[in-house]
């Protein structure tokens, strides 16, 4: 993300809207540090997390998610054009349910 976006020549209201996507950034952060504790409690252990990037000149991120429960390890990934929207949307579906696991078969 660049502090550079927003309304070109009001320094000012590009300062706000960079705080303001700054401050839902770090409530995203802290839903996700929750839904870890969440899932630790229920005997799911978070152990990696790591963000891929494509290499080739596109903005495209690939988060992968580690997951470790009494039955095996397990793998899920999300995709965004965005390092934040990769992120968001990674918490929206661990949040709402819809995130698939995978055997991990390197893990």
């Amino acid at each position: 993300m660049s502090q550079g976006r927003g309304i070109p020549g009001n320094s000012i209201a590009s300062q706000a809207q960079f705080e303001k996507e700054m401050g839902r950034l770090g409530a995203i952060m802290l839903r996700f540090e929750s839904i870890a504790d969440r899932m630790f409690e229920e005997g799911q252990l978070l152990y990696g997390c790591s963000i891929k990037f494509k290499g080739d000149g596109r903005a495209d991120y690939l988060l992968v998610l580690r997951m470790g429960d009494g039955s095996g390890k397990y793998v899920s990934f999300h995709s965004g054009d965005s390092l934040a929207e990769c992120i968001r949307g990674t918490v929206a579906r661990l949040e709402n349910g819809s995130i698939k696991w995978k055997v991990d078969e390197y893990g």
